[in-house]
Formats: C-alpha cells, structure tokens, sequence
C-alpha cells in the first residue's frame, strides 16, 4: 500500500485522483460504458450533504453488487472521506474505494441541480458526482480509472453540457462519448 491508501477492515481505502470515454488501464482500453451504466445515472440528485448524496449512490451501487450492502459501501466510502475530501474542486467529487466484493471497478453518476457541500477543496458545491469502487487488488487500474473520470468530468463545456442534459439516458450518452470532452 502506498502512503494515501488506508484499511477499512477487510477493504483498501485508496487515495488518489485523477476522462476520457475510452482510456488505457495497462494493456486494455476501457470505456466509461464499461464501468457506468444508464441505470446507475441520477440526474436529480436529492441531497442535503455529503453523506447523503454518497448514501444515495450507494444503494444504487448495491443493487449490482450481489451480497454487498449500501451500508457497506457507504463505510467504504467514508473511510476514504476521512483520508481527505474528494471534492476535487469547480462543482465535481470522485467519491473511491476498494471493496474485496468488487471484481472490476464500477460506478454510479449522480448529478444535483441544487448543489451538495461536499466539503470540496475550493469550498464551492458539488453538481456533479461520481461514485468509484474497485478490486482491492486493483492499485493501477484504480488510479487510472480515477485519473480518466477526473479528466472527463474537468471541462467546463462538459460541465455546462451535462448540467444541461434533459434526463437520464442524455447524462448517461454524454458520459459515454469518446473524445476529450462529453
């Protein structure tokens, strides 16, 4: 484990950040499809805070993870707050951990019109979030996943278009799309 990482009983709590719509992680490409799906899309992210909005999207995880709990994932990911915010800053957080019940990373998108205080770097709300959880083995993947979502979600076009987006599946086809920005 490196230095940002931290143990959550049996779960790898990663620190870290970081896309594309298909990016290299070692010798394969992945697309974001890969790893989001239309389902696990929120476009009306209800949530009065941090934990709530993180809870929300941990039950939508849950209902693909077979024997894992929202609750579980939920402590994952709070472990991880407590290293430090992933409220990268400029109304975007990339909420990650590793979870031993996880065999490839996959996420869940949620985007709230109001505005959650995610006790973000620059202290702004979050309109856009994005749950991470990967194989606790997964070190590399996980950094480079974490890395192409930061990269996705940092422009400010992609921002205004997905803050724009109609519905569910419009989010979900911008987060998808190949090429520098959504």
């Amino acid at each position: 484990m490196s230095g940002r990482e931290t143990v959550a009983g049996d779960r790898v709590v990663a620190g870290g950040l970081g896309g594309q719509g298909g990016f290299e992680v070692g010798a394969s490409l992945i697309s974001m499809g890969q790893i989001l799906a239309e389902r696990r899309v929120l476009p009306d992210l209800a949530a009065g805070d941090r934990d709530e909005a993180m809870a929300r999207l941990a039950a939508v995880l849950a209902t693909d993870l077979e024997g894992v709990t929202p609750g579980e994932i939920l402590a994952v990911l709070l472990a991880r707050e407590a290293v430090g915010s992933t409220g990268v800053g400029r109304g975007v957080a990339i909420p990650h951990a590793k979870l031993a019940a996880v065999t490839s990373p996959i996420a869940a998108f949620g985007r709230s019109p109001a505005g959650v205080d995610f006790q973000a770097l620059d202290g702004a709300p979050v309109h856009l979030i994005m749950v991470l959880l990967s194989p606790v083995a997964s070190r590399v993947q996980h950094v480079e996943t974490l890395v192409a979502i930061s990269r996705k979600l940092r422009p400010v076009v992609t921002q205004r278009r997905l803050m724009a987006a109609e519905d569910q599946a419009g989010l979900f086809r911008l987060m998808v799309e190949t090429g520098g920005e959504a």
